[in-house]
């Protein structure tokens, strides 16, 4: 012993002294805190010594009772294995099996560590670091023959800590332990030849254990979440140890059995030794495949360290027992092929790693003729055999990873992809498995979804391409939910398109498309997938080829058996193109023998065909979203073919298709370099608006032509109005010849109601830029008369002097020459924003002139006037203005006869609402209600635009008002109501044009309705009142019992024009200002409805309407409330206006309305009153 050896041994003397003799955890507890001061060299020395101490204490059963006690021995235990070096085998042999004794008991039959988590905590971290740092004399004698038992009862116990659902600590401990039992961490300090000969011995030894070990952890790792990510990682790392260690292909080859006897030993320790032989090998392997592939399952997890140590023991298995587990190879194999493409990089680069070192020893193993690539087309080969009948019975989870391992296949294969394809029996079992996989579930297809137009005249369409779409396409599939499956499956499409063929795959599919009515949904959705992995590929090579493709495809899609599908009962195209469709798919079928539903007399399709129909218009419309995606701006060049069918289907419908269309209107102007779908629509508007003035005329042909000019209208910003006003004339000329066309008219009331929703949309706008070529001349000769006024005002007032002008001094030539100099630059700023080759512009040139010429004839005629005056004035003897010039009574008398004969230029887009408007007059009375409606509605908002101009808004009110008084006596309530809205709006326009008429015509027709209906709903109370305009509560004991009819009339068309009435004839009443004979009226036949007995609802309405009217005549209103219910009977006259002599002839008031407070009357009116 070296002398600091024994200084320190003498410092730490005592203290062992003391622990031994006192035996409690102070003395323990002092003893480690001098133990953490020695050095590790004295350690070394002294190390025996300590652990005398200590031995001790572990034979003593009732101080191990004592767990505190217990963890602070395991303390110094773990701390002196640590820092210094045993090299006794027979002190470590009898403290491993103390520890051992800690948690067991041998002579229970029970193996199970026993005790508290702390406890087998440190017992596993004891026995690790008693491994881990075990020097090589030691591991000779630990893994021997004759250790074997008590190996195998120290790997036991460590497994039952690991399986226990106990601390994650202590589990990971036990892992640990049972790593460094079969790899210690100093093997690495070891030579390469002792480091064989090492894994041979351990090979030998633990081979026992394989059994239990892998069974043990593979269980661990199948288990459910409870277990952990990070135990199950540990335990991927420790059965790879295990599997390595006792089936490796170079410790196999010579086993230490064969070399040494074991004649020897005992019978019962002989039949624990394992000779690991090719026989032994052949029935182990046969064992492991449930253990493997709960192993390989590891793979599937969302955590990304569990799936890296899933490949990691994948890896270790594949390099170093590609022999032994060759059986097992496929399984291995298909790990690292699934998480090729993972979305952690480290994970994939092992992977890659993995497949480029298993081809490798391939070649250098006997098998020399199957490479690697045979086999994957093999595996890939087998795996789309039985796909389908996978995506029909496996879990989504399952799929998935079948889905992975599929696109592995591809993404190892690359280039080579086209052997497959080249082969047909390859690409049709391929395709296969991909058509199945995407089959759509046309269940969630609402055909009854229809889109409707808000009140405020927005229908959903914008220009602005942030604007919400009211709904959109989702895919749902038949044989999954999942979306992750979903996207796999595209990436599989991707590479296919990446690597292969893209004419072998093109003509492929387009020929499914064709021929099956079953996939070509499907085949639509894989092409798209396919042209954007060609994108994906090198530019300059690919570029070519996919603007082929896209031509190919969109030529395909557009024909009109293929674009015109029918995907409602009433569809125009029902005889046509589905006829030519279904012989295109099916040439020996007929359509007679085809399944039809009966409506009316008339053959329809099938639902199930109306809704697959709809899915395939709306992949169409991805489509031409793909196609733009990946050709970019060069797809502008496809514009002239593809913008008109989108715009087209943009306005159907079906709000599945409509918001799908705008979707795509939106991404292809993105795509192609557009800032808005509006600026797309202006550009492309000469090939648009050329393709409908052909279509209109064959309108039988193209029945939704007019739809188109509907969605650039609902689609573009101002600048479109000046391009299609003649297509809009057009639309309202076949209008006129398809008047009596029922079926005509719903394709053009929509078109003419995007109009007047367009212009409405645009004028509320600040920014709007609504002005035709007209308005500019008109602003600016407005400006130069201005100008040319106020620089004729100040010459005036400088040059004017009290003297009196003579004939010599007034000089006409002078002033004309003036107005003409300050006109002159206004009008060359004309004739420079007027384009010259424009007939408009050379006619303003002629007013200009024209008007300068007026001008200076009218001046002389003026002076001659004024000569005669003077003339007169001398021989009278009045006196002559001297400050009098001829401009000033030009001035007047131009302006006068300008205000006379000159009217204001109308706006374009007036004039455009009022051809519309005119259209609306003899329509209004149509037989049919929907055109009634829509007709209505076009009124609404023309009428509204029509606000700002005065001049043409009370000649169109005028035309219109016997149409729309008409509609009041409708036998149908909903064109009633809307009949009321359309009054509501125009009331707020014309005010005193519709004042007597409105109470003549329309109002008795509007209170008779009101009146019979409250007779209706009286006694409907179903509830009182809470809440509304003025949060009434009525009493129960003042309502009726409710009816079994009062939910089905609170739905009824008659009841929401009660509420439409009361609500909308208070602001309608104070807009025209009607008078106290027509108030009185409303009164008297509202007042029913302030009934307790009326549905609560019809009681809110009718207080908000009183309350109008007090807005309007206090007085009156008043009077009618008090004659039904009042809180006193009479009005006495004030006691102080007695004494006043006009007092004294005031006479008490008695008032007719009752005074019950029970009344049905009294909590409404007397909430009326006390509001007043």
């Amino acid at each position: 012993m070296s002398s600091d050896a024994s200084v320190v041994f003498n410092r730490i003397r005592p203290y062992c002294v003391e622990f031994v003799q006192t035996k409690n955890l102070q003395s323990l507890r002092k003893f480690y805190k001098k133990l953490n001061e020695i050095n590790q060299e004295s350690l070394d020395e002294i190390a025996l010594y300590i652990l005398f101490p200590l031995r001790v204490a572990l034979k003593n059963k009732e101080i191990l009772k004592n767990e505190d006690f217990v963890c602070c021995v395991l303390e110094c235990l773990t701390y002196i294995f640590t820092h210094a070096i045993v090299n006794d085998w027979n002190v470590i042999n009898e403290i491993l099996i103390q520890l051992c004794g800690i948690i067991s008991n041998p002579e229970e039959k029970d193996m199970n560590a026993r005790g508290s988590e702390e406890v087998k905590g440190g017992v596993a971290s004891t026995i690790y670091h008693l491994f881990d740092h075990a020097s090589l004399p030691i591991w000779r004698n630990m893994y021997d023959y004759s250790t074997i038992p008590l190996l195998g009862h120290v790997v036991t116990l460590l497994l039952s800590i690991a399986k226990e659902n106990i601390e994650r600590k202590a589990r990971i401990s036990a892992l640990t332990a049972l790593k460094s039992i079969c790899k210690p961490s100093y093997f690495s300090l070891l030579e390469e030849s002792e480091q064989n000969a090492a894994e041979i011995v351990i090979g030998d030894c633990i081979a026992c254990f394989l059994p239990g070990v892998s069974i043990s952890l593979s269980k661990i790792i199948a288990s459910d979440l409870s277990a952990g990510q990070k135990i199950k990682s540990f335990c991927l790392e420790v059965l790879g140890v295990y599997l390595t260690a006792t089936l490796s292909d170079k410790s196999t080859e010579i086993s230490a059995v064969s070399k040494k006897s074991v004649s020897d030993i005992n019978p019962r320790l002989k039949s624990l030794i394992v000779t690991r032989n090719d026989k032994w090998v052949s029935m182990v392997t046969k064992n492991l495949e449930p253990i493997i592939n709960n192993a390989c399952s590891a793979s599937n997890s969302e955590e990304w360290s569990l799936r890296l140590n899933c490949v990691k023991f994948c890896k270790s298995i594949l390099l170093h027992c590609s022999v032994n587990l060759k059986n097992h190879a496929s399984t291995l194999l298909k790990v690292p092929v699934k998480l090729l493409n993972d979305d952690y990089v480290q994970i994939k680069q092992i992977c890659s790693q993995i497949l480029e070192d298993y081809s490798l020893n391939l070649q250098k193993t006997e098998s020399k003729s199957q490479i690697l690539v045979e086999i994957l087309e093999e595996n890939l080969f087998a795996l789309c055999t039985s796909f389908p009948r996978y995506m029909r019975t496996m879990q989504d989870s399952e799929k998935l990873s079948t889905l992975k391992i599929l696109l592995g296949y591809l993404t190892l294969l690359k280039d080579k992809i086209n052997n497959l394809l080249y082969s047909q029996p390859h690409l049709k079992k391929l395709s296969s498995a991909l058509l199945h996989s995407f089959e759509l579930d046309t269940s969630s297809i609402q055909l009854m979804d229809i889109v409707l137009s808000s009140e405020n005249g927005d229908n959903g369409f914008h220009s602005d391409n942030n604007s919400p779409i009211t709904s959109c396409f989702r895919k749902e599939f038949s044989h999954f939910r999942n979306k992750d499956i979903f996207t796999t499956l595209k990436h599989i499409c991707n590479v296919l398109g990446q690597h292969g063929d893209c004419d072998v795959l093109l003509d492929h599919f387009l020929e499914i498309y064709n021929t099956s009515e079953s996939f070509c949904k499907q085949a639509v959705l894989i092409l798209s997938e396919i042209l954007i992995g060609v994108e994906k590929g090198t530019r300059d090579t690919n570029f070519k080829i996919v603007q082929s493709s896209v031509k190919t495809l969109l030529e395909e899609y557009l024909l009109p058996e293929n674009w015109f599908l029918v995907t409602r009962f009433d569809s125009e195209y029902l005889k046509t193109h589905h006829q030519t469709r279904m012989q295109k798919i099916s040439p020996d079928i007929q359509m007679a023998v085809m399944p039809m539903l009966h409506l009316n007399g008339q053959r329809k399709l099938p639902l199930k065909q109306m809704k697959s129909n709809v899915i395939l218009c709306c992949l169409h419309l991805e489509a031409i979203l793909t196609f733009s995606r990946v050709l970019g701006n060069d797809f502008r060049a496809f514009l002239m073919y593809a913008l008109y069918p989108l715009l087209e289907k943009t306005t159907e419908q079906d709000s599945t298709i409509s918001s799908c269309a705008i979707r795509a209107l939106r991404g292809v102007a993105s795509y192609c370099g557009y800032s808005s779908s509006s600026m797309m629509i202006a550009e492309n508007a000469d090939y648009l608006i050329s393709d409908i003035s052909i279509q209109i005329h064959r309108i039988e042909v193209f029945p939704r032509c007019p739809a188109v000019l509907q969605a650039m209208l609902d689609n573009s910003n101002s600048d479109i109005l000046a391009l299609v006003s003649d297509t809009i004339d057009e639309i309202l000329l076949s209008l006129d010849l398809h008047h009596l066309n029922h079926a005509r008219l719903l394709v053009f009331l929509p078109v003419l109601l995007s109009v007047v929703k367009a212009v409405y949309r645009w004028t509320r706008k600040p920014d709007a830029k609504l002005f035709s070529e007209k308005d500019d001349f008109c602003s600016i000769t407005n400006s130069e008369s201005k100008e040319s006024k106020i620089n004729e005002t100040v010459d005036t007032n400088e040059n004017s002097e009290t003297v009196t002008h003579n004939e010599s001094e007034f000089n006409p030539a002078d002033i004309c020459s003036s107005v003409n100099s300050t006109k002159n630059s206004k009008t060359v700023e004309v004739k420079t924003e007027i384009n010259s080759g424009d007939t408009f512009s050379h006619m303003n040139s002629a007013k200009i002139y024209s008007r300068k010429l007026f001008v200076k004839n009218l001046k002389k005629e003026l002076l001659e006037s004024h000569k005669n005056k003077k003339i007169a004035n001398l021989e009278t003897d009045a006196e002559v203005d001297p400050n009098w010039e001829p401009e000033q009574e030009y001035d007047a008398q131009h302006q006068h006869e300008h205000e006379n004969d000159e009217k204001p230029e109308i706006p374009m887009e007036i004039t455009v609402v009022t051809k519309v408007l005119s259209r609306c007059i003899h329509l209004m009375a149509h037989s049919n209600p929907k055109v009634r409606m829509k007709v209505m509605e076009i009124v609404e908002c023309g009428m509204s635009i029509l606000s700002t101009h005065e001049n043409e808004l009370l000649p169109m009110t005028h035309k219109l008002w016997n149409p729309l008084v008409v509609r009041f006596r409708d036998h149908e309530l909903q064109v009633v109501m809307k009949a009321f809205d359309t009054l509501c709006v125009i009331a707020s326009y014309s005010k005193d044009f519709l004042r007597k008429r409105f109470g003549k015509e329309i109002l008795p027709k509007l209170l008779s309705v009101l009146e019979i209906q409250a007779k209706k709903s009286v006694g409907l109370s179903k509830r009182p009142i809470s809440g509304g305009v003025t949060s009434i509560t009525i009493p129960w004991h003042h309502t009726m019992t409710p009816s079994q009819d009062t939910v089905a009339y609170m739905h009824s068309v008659a009841f929401k024009l009660q509420q439409k009435a009361l609500k909308g004839l208070g602001p309608l009443l104070r807009n025209i200002e009607i008078d106290r004979t027509d108030l009185i009226k409303v009164c008297q036949t509202c007042l029913p409805y302030l009934s307790s007995k009326q549905p609560h609802q019809l009681q809110i309405d009718a207080i908000s309407l009183f309350q109008t009217l007090f807005t309007i005549d206090r007085d009156v209103t008043w009077l009618q409330l008090v004659g039904l219910w009042c809180t006193e009977s009479t009005l006495k006259p004030p006691e102080y206006l007695s004494a006043h002599p006009m007092g004294r002839n005031l006479q008490t008031i008695y008032l007719g309305g009752t005074t019950d407070q029970k009344s049905e009357f009294a909590v409404n009116v007397k909430k009326l009153l006390q509001l007043s």
